[in-house]
């Protein structure tokens, strides 16, 4: 999530859903659902109706055991293409519309002593509230994440190791899940957010950085 600051002082700061950002991804998100979606109803149409209902069941018998275990091997695959291409549209589907649908509100309130944590949308099921007073806070985390096993949080951003990575804003309840505040790959504005967090819950940020291994071919 890359917030924008809608409302800020010294006793509140109100941070909300780029909606650019909302909107790509969820349109990104439903067109790779159809895609996923095509693939299984193609395996299904082009695939099983037919075979179910010409008789191939009958024709198995006819088979040799080399045959019949190539056979299920094959079909095994099909069936499991088509599962997994069901399951990964229907999420895609589902996060594409939330994508579209949902606008997340942060709410930091020194006069409340909370962070308030709103799901707003005009499907009032999509709908939902948190909130985590101060008390209930650990600390505000700024995590760096890379995959250069040389660059560390500290690193200058322009260093011959460094590839700027991403960068995120999180906060650290006592008990329960972390709340992620702000995803980037801006560190400035990853620090002036978590500075102004600090300041109104009164916590300092602690800073770690995150080493993926890149992925290789």
């Amino acid at each position: 999530m890359t917030p924008r600051v809608k409302e800020e002082d010294e006793k509140v700061i109100v941070l909300v859903d780029s909606v650019i950002e909302n909107v790509v991804l969820g349109l990104f998100s439903i067109f790779f659902a159809l895609f996923a979606l095509g693939i299984a109803t193609s395996i299904l149409v082009m695939g099983i109706i037919p075979f179910l209902s010409g008789g191939g069941i009958y024709h198995l018998i006819q088979l040799t055991p080399f045959e019949m275990l190539l056979f299920i091997i094959v079909s095994l695959g099909f069936l499991y293409c088509m599962l997994a291409s069901t399951l990964l549209g229907g999420l895609s589907l589902y996060f594409g519309l939330r994508g579209l649908l949902v606008r997340e509100v942060i709410i930091i309130d020194k006069r409340l002593l909370s962070v308030v944590i709103k799901e707003e949308s005009p499907i009032k099921y999509l709908e939902s509230i948190k909130k985590i007073p101060f008390p209930d806070l650990k600390t505000v985390e700024i995590t760096y994440n890379t995959d250069c096993e040389k660059c560390s949080y500290d690193s200058p951003s322009m260093s011959i190791w460094s590839d700027n990575g991403s960068w995120d804003v999180s906060i650290i309840p006592i008990d329960g899940d972390s709340v992620q505040i702000y995803h980037g790959n801006n560190k400035s504005k990853a620090k002036k957010i978590a500075g102004k967090i600090c300041m109104i819950i009164g916590k300092t940020a602690a800073h770690r950085t995150e080493y993926t291994p890149p992925i290789s071919c």
